[in-house]
């Protein structure tokens, strides 16, 4: 069967398996769901700051930054792509950064503190022990009592990964 005609007989067959795949490597417990998020942030969060050259407008020779870093700071984690399935194009289009777009979606969603907590956890390699979040809309910081931090970030990784689950993997 052509590709085309396998499209528009079955258009919906590329979301439902990567959904299908999704549910199927659910992590398990807080340490399957620190390792999948730490694994998730240090993908997508560039390594690299500066690129060769100067910055264009810049009038004292700074350095240019590389597009993925410039990306990442100016905070355009809405980006898509046409991505491959098995050598062949696929129907639609991915989010970039899924994980970064989760955290923009849980931050403009009414969890500003779940987003914080999940970019501190990011940072900090998963080490939640002295997590302390800086809340983006009141701007107070929020230190994790030490009997509920566990139960917390377990909650707030399980939104995350609800999130990113559920959310569609083409545009």
């Amino acid at each position: 069967m052509s590709i085309a005609r396998e499209q528009r007989e079955h258009p919906y067959r590329v979301d439902h398996e990567a959904a299908i795949q999704r549910r199927m490597f659910q992590p398990k417990g807080l340490r399957g769901l620190l390792a999948w998020f730490v694994k998730a942030w240090r993908d997508e969060v560039p390594a690299t700051i500066h690129g060769g050259g100067i910055e264009p407008d810049s009038r004292l020779g700074a350095p240019r930054f590389t597009h993925d870093f410039r990306t990442y700071i100016e905070g355009n984690h809405g980006r898509t792509e046409h991505p491959f399935s098995e050598g062949r194009p696929e129907v639609g289009e991915s989010y970039v950064t899924p994980t970064l777009w989760t955290l923009r979606w849980l931050e403009r969603n009414r969890h500003p503190l779940a987003a914080e907590t999940l970019r501190q956890l990011g940072r900090s390699g998963g080490d939640y022990q002295e997590l302390a979040t800086l809340c983006g809309t009141c701007h107070s910081r929020v230190t994790l009592p030490e009997e509920y931090r566990e139960a917390i970030v377990r909650d707030v990784l399980n939104l995350a990964w609800e999130h990113y689950r559920d959310a569609p993997s083409t545009v």
